[in-house]
């Protein structure tokens, strides 16, 4: 039994090796054995190809891995450089924003010599119509004129008028804007001679982003387009703010009066200034002395 058992693997190490003899013997140019193995190639071409391409397939899945990786690592460095240069531009923004804020005190103080201007930001951006009033970031531990009751007009960076405070305490300040309709102001047209008329809020026209202009004089050509500004008339807001232009003129046997739409984008506001006459900075000081 193991006699055929090796005489059985001598045979097909014999068989391999006259296999292997023939194969290296086509490989001689114009042997006769090459005639011989051309249709056994023939039949094992397809199968060949076959490998070939699968090799290649398998190579281009790793190189296809490879270079995913690549890019993941790529898009990782490129996201922390982009969150590194969007905080350099919120940076940039936030020191532009207060640069803006300097120049823009700078030209309402040249606008008004006798006025001492402070800068002060909503404490909630923009303002709704459905209050009455909003907040600002200053009080009277920040300002203590700001403790007194002498009206202080509040404007934006264009010397449009917002309103004026109307209250304080130590931290915050309220003001109550030109579409309150508790808010009056004495204006008047902004050419020669234009007329002087009182602007104030109104209920209705709140609702549509407008103030009220009446008192209009009778031989008055006031028209829609004319631009209002503060007369100064009484003293309590300084001659020559911005308020508005018409928007429409009734007129009527009860009188006359217009719409006015202010300046002023109340939607998008930001950042406030305070005119605060010097006589009451000086007012201030001195109270603040007598009571140290």
């Amino acid at each position: 039994m193991s006699k055929f058992k090796f005489n059985r693997f001598s045979l097909v190490v014999l068989i391999v090796v006259l296999i292997l003899g023939l194969f290296i013997w086509s490989l001689f140019p114009g042997s006769p054995v090459d005639a011989l193995f051309t249709p056994v190639s023939a039949v094992l071409e397809p199968v060949q190809q076959g490998f070939i391409k699968i090799r290649t397939r398998l190579s281009d899945t790793w190189t296809a891995i490879n270079d995913g990786v690549g890019l993941s690592e790529e898009n990782r460095t490129l996201q922390e450089e982009n969150a590194k240069l969007e905080q350099e531009v919120r940076t940039l923004t936030a020191e532009n924003q207060k640069y803006q804020e300097l120049k823009d005190a700078l030209k309402i103080k040249s606008a008004y010599d006798d006025l001492d201007v402070t800068h002060a930001s909503l404490l909630s951006e923009g303002f709704s119509d459905w209050f009455d009033a909003f907040r600002i970031d200053i009080g009277s531990s920040d300002d203590q004129r700001l403790a007194t009751e002498d009206t202080i007009a509040v404007v934006d960076s264009q010397m449009a008028l917002i309103g004026r405070i109307q209250s304080s305490d130590l931290s915050s300040s309220k003001v109550l804007p030109l579409l309150n309709p508790g808010f009056v102001v004495s204006g008047k047209v902004n050419r020669t001679s234009g007329a002087q008329v009182r602007v104030h809020g109104d209920a209705l026209l709140k609702a549509s982003g407008l103030c009220m202009v009446d008192q209009i004089p009778e031989n008055s050509t006031l028209t829609a387009g004319d631009e209002i500004i503060t007369s100064g008339e009484g003293g309590i807001y300084p001659a020559g703010i911005l308020l508005g232009k018409i928007s429409a003129v009734h007129r009527s046997s009860g009188g006359n009066w217009a719409e006015l739409e202010p300046y002023v984008d109340f939607d998008s506001l930001s950042d406030v200034f305070l005119l605060i006459p010097e006589t009451q900075s000086q007012a201030a000081e001195t109270t603040a002395a007598t009571t140290d």
